[in-house]
């Protein structure tokens, strides 16, 4: 098992760091995968609107987003760890990428596995797990997402083509500070995010026209955000990886 640690305040600060000292050229790297899941998002939202768009849809949009993140994973982690700079979509349908991302749901699963668990017995109108209630299944939540940042490492060692394995003795001791650092990073891009949903629920509520003209730039922006979100993750794992 990993022993070693990291700083949370070097870690963050590397890692905005890595993605804002050449913020322009971030910007245009990411522009292609941006604008891509951006198209096929206001096709899903066609697609609902015309009641053509499954529970099924949804999944397969959610999979092909993850898909393309794990694409920019690997180069960041490339980036980071080996100096080697590469295009975000130069490992898109490589052996590697596929395997990247397999593993990137796989902790996804194991991270949400209580909510899951949670709609599954709701949608069957059972009520209770050995006579406790469903609801203390999202307390559970906090622990099963530690539990999955406790084999993260294994995303870094696939971009470096290492051996990847999920066992006792593969995981990390950081899963506690990995998720501290992981929600600091998210709380700090819900921000913008938040202020893009505001004056999108303002131009709605006021100016319907406006809003269903300006609403694909909205969402640009909004993917924008969580394509640099990402960004700051992926290279806050990579700075840990390097610490450990």
């Amino acid at each position: 098992m990993l022993k070693k640690t990291f700083s949370l305040g070097e870690v963050l600060s590397s890692s905005f760091q890595f993605v804002f000292s050449n913020f322009s050229k971030r910007l245009k790297d990411g522009f292609v995968i941006v604008f891509i899941v951006t198209v096929a998002f206001n096709l899903l939202n066609f697609l609902i609107s015309k009641s053509i768009a499954t529970n099924f849809t949804i999944v397969l949009f959610i999979l092909f987003s993850m898909f393309l993140t794990s694409s920019i994973g690997i180069s960041v982690h490339r980036e980071i760890l080996v100096k080697i700079k590469q295009p975000y979509l130069s490992e898109l349908l490589t052996a590697n990428c596929f395997k990247y991302f397999l593993t990137i749901l796989t902790l996804t699963i194991i991270a949400v596995s209580p909510l899951i668990i949670h709609y599954l017995f709701k949608s069957s109108g059972n009520l209770k797990i050995l006579n406790l209630d469903i609801s203390y299944l999202f307390f559970l939540w906090i622990f099963s997402v530690i539990i999955s940042l406790k084999f993260i490492f294994n995303l870094p060692k696939i971009a470096l083509n290492k051996k990847t394995q999920f066992s006792i003795t593969s995981m990390n001791e950081c899963g506690n500070k990995l998720f501290v650092l992981f929600i600091v990073i998210t709380l700090i891009f819900f921000i913008p995010s938040f202020i893009i949903l505001s004056v999108q629920i303002t131009l709605l509520t006021n100016n319907q026209e406006i809003y269903a003209i300006a609403k694909p730039l909205f969402d640009l922006l909004s993917f924008y955000i969580s394509y640099i979100n990402y960004l700051v993750l992926f290279a806050a794992i990579s700075f840990a990886y390097q610490k450990n």
